[in-house]
């Protein structure tokens, strides 16, 4: 999924996120535009 990985913490989070069983991606309350489109952003980024 991810290709790039320079810092230990990059790498940390990338394997969390590849060993999870599912992950929530959330924006916050009363969401904009914007905050919608990123969190579909990163919902397509990240299938």
């Amino acid at each position: 999924m991810f290709k790039h990985a320079s810092s230990k913490f990059t790498q940390k989070f990338i394997q969390l996120v590849e060993e999870a069983n599912s992950i929530v991606i959330t924006a916050h309350t009363s969401p904009d535009d914007d905050s919608v489109a990123s969190v579909l952003g990163v919902y397509a980024y990240m299938k």
